[in-house]
């Protein structure tokens, strides 16, 4: 069998959508890079590296998790880790709870999690958890472990955009998520 020759355009097309469809989908806009300009200058830890120009130390700043911790409900929480993996907290997923939910409620679960994973920073959805897991102590910790996978850490690059308390009770809104990277800070940098 023999296999079509690739061109070299064909290759770099390949190689710009990958680069495209990579992490530098999340684009901050011109607001948010001016967030960004202003706290890199703010920032006395950042000093050192701002006045040597090194951008990528900057970048590397902002992609560590954010001190002190700001927790955010997770945009692209995945149900096979609700069930398979312990809990920030440790606590773990209960099968007997979820086998004596009504059809009508697994039905729910289930769409909320129809393509594997559900948008947990949306209030519909964690209002429907709550509804699901509701009443005696054990139906509780079951929305507990569920809301436990529902939050992260947010970086300190994200904590800029984030809105709310941030604490494990009341995570806050994401604005933004990503990674800052070196063109991010050029570009607030770059800016008036």
């Amino acid at each position: 069998m023999r296999f079509p020759l690739i061109t070299p355009a064909w290759l770099l097309l390949t190689l710009l959508l990958l680069w495209a469809s990579s992490s530098h989908a999340a684009l901050l806009t011109t607001a948010q890079l001016q967030i960004l300009k202003t706290d890199i200058h703010a920032s006395a830890d950042l000093a050192d590296e701002l006045a040597a120009g090194d951008t990528g130390a900057i970048a590397a700043a902002y992609n560590l998790t954010a001190v002190p911790d700001f927790w955010a409900w997770r945009t692209n929480l995945q149900e096979y880790d609700i069930y398979s993996q312990p809990s920030p907290t440790g606590s773990n997923w209960d099968w007997t709870v979820y086998v004596g939910l009504t059809p009508s409620e697994q039905g729910g679960w289930s769409k909320m999690f129809r393509n594997g994973a559900t948008n947990y920073s949306l209030a519909n959805i964690r209002t429907g958890v709550a509804a699901l897991f509701t009443g005696a102590p054990p139906n509780v910790a079951q929305k507990n472990h569920i809301d436990a996978h529902g939050r992260r850490l947010v970086t300190r690059g994200e904590r800029l955009y984030v809105t709310g308390t941030g604490n494990t009770t009341v995570p806050g809104l994401l604005g933004w998520e990503g990674q800052i990277t070196i063109t991010d800070v050029d570009a607030a940098l770059a800016l008036p």
